[in-house]
Order: structure tokens, then C-alpha cells, then sequence
């Protein structure tokens, strides 16, 4: 492929690898907010919504991690391209 291609698919993924990142970042303060929040309440309903709030921050980052580990392997896969297609460009 044309070096200018690879170049920009590793443009554009590695701007989609800094928002997951910043979207993990925010969510991992949430999830120790919640799960802070939960052990110091003191009535069952403030404990259980914490509880569901800490959880449900869990699940959002387990998900934004395995769109996190494709974006690295489509960019694992662009740098070996755009390597090739260097050396080919001399």
C-alpha cells in the first residue's frame, strides 16, 4: 500500500487509542469514586446505588480495554505495513 495511506491509518488510530485512554482514565476515577463512596455509606440504598455505579464503571472499562487491544493490534498491523512500504520507497 502507499506510504501516505499507512501513514494516515496510523494517524487516525493512534487518535482513536488517545480517546479510549482518556476514557478509561475517566472512568477508572469514577469506578474508585463509587467503590470510596460505598464502603463510607451508611444506609443499604446509598451502599447499593454505589455499589451499581462502581459496577457499571467496571463493565464500561472492560469493554473500552478490548477495543483498546484491537486498536493495537490494527496498529501493530499498519507499522509493519508502513515499514515495508518505506523500504520500498528507496
Amino acid at each position: 500500500m502507499n506510504i501516505l495511506k499507512e501513514a494516515g491509518y496510523l494517524y487516525l488510530y493512534s487518535k482513536k487509542l488517545l480517546q479510549i485512554n482518556r476514557k478509561i482514565k475517566s472512568l477508572s476515577k469514577k469506578k474508585h469514586k463509587h467503590g470510596e463512596k460505598h464502603s463510607k455509606a451508611s444506609s443499604p440504598t446509598k451502599k447499593h446505588k454505589h455499589l451499581q455505579k462502581h459496577d457499571s464503571a467496571a463493565k464500561k472499562i472492560k469493554k473500552l480495554l478490548k477495543d483498546h487491544e484491537s486498536i493495537i493490534l490494527r496498529i501493530k498491523h499498519h507499522k509493519v505495513n508502513f515499514s515495508h512500504a518505506l523500504e520500498k520507497s528507496k
